[in-house]
């Protein structure tokens, strides 16, 4: 059974292992903030699936930890509460343009085996039209 001092000291072990120097309070208080931002503005633009329901909050969490991680390198005078509430806020968009992103790759890729069959048929001197002579 773990005491509370030792539960602190393996949650700061943990979160310096990741690189967030801020205390866990703080960091707490910023992921149910990040979290909060992000349901108001899926609440604003609701989300067609439910892809996109759980990619927000995912992206929410791993921006938020992204932000606490660059928090003090990047504005140190800055609330890191406020920063990862608008880091959840946008996180929204993050998920639907990772999205898009996979709906355009989605395309591209749909054609892609036809073009690989023609292009190696065309080295090996089998391209459309030709047999293959069997003597």
């Amino acid at each position: 059974m773990m005491l509370p001092t030792e539960t602190n000291a393996l949650a700061a072990l943990i979160l310096a292992a990741l690189g967030i120097v801020a205390p866990l309070p703080d960091l707490t208080g910023g992921l149910f903030l990040s979290i909060a931002c992000a349901f108001l503005v899926m609440a604003l633009t609701p989300p067609d699936r439910r892809l996109a329901y759980w990619l927000t909050l995912g992206c929410c969490l791993g921006v938020s930890i992204l932000t606490a991680i660059l928090w003090t390198k990047l504005v140190p005078n800055w609330s890191l509460q406020l920063l990862m509430a608008l880091a959840g806020g946008l996180s929204r968009h993050f998920a639907m343009g990772l999205i898009e992103f996979g709906h355009a790759l989605q395309e591209q890729m749909r054609g892609l085996p036809a073009e690989l069959k023609d292009g190696l048929l065309a080295r090996l001197g089998l391209g459309p039209g030709k047999e293959k002579d069997d003597d």
